[in-house]
């Protein structure tokens, strides 16, 4: 996942240079899998790495990236132990 700017997606100047995220490949996903992906739950959803790249394109499209950025960034938050390094994610986050 590239590194977002979370400064310049909420400023309209930088609106036409929002690069939108690759379509996952659909030769690994059949017709079930797929069609799961309205029924379960968001984080199964986020577990399945080419679910979780279909949700980043609809967020793109909705001009809501943010959320999955804010989900992305929290669980790296939980992940990890330092605590300094813990304050500088949390403050990056706000």
């Amino acid at each position: 996942t590239p590194k977002h700017d979370m400064n310049a997606m909420f400023d309209p100047a930088q609106k036409q240079k929002r690069s939108a995220p690759k379509m996952p490949s659909h030769d690994r996903v059949d017709y079930i899998r797929a069609a799961s992906w309205a029924t379960i739950s968001l984080s199964a959803i986020l577990a399945d790495k080419e679910g979780k790249q279909l949700f980043r394109c609809f967020l793109f499209k909705c001009f809501t990236e943010e959320n999955i950025n804010f989900i992305e960034a929290t669980d790296k938050m939980r992940g990890t132990r330092q605590k300094d390094a813990k304050k500088m994610l949390s403050v990056e986050i706000y």
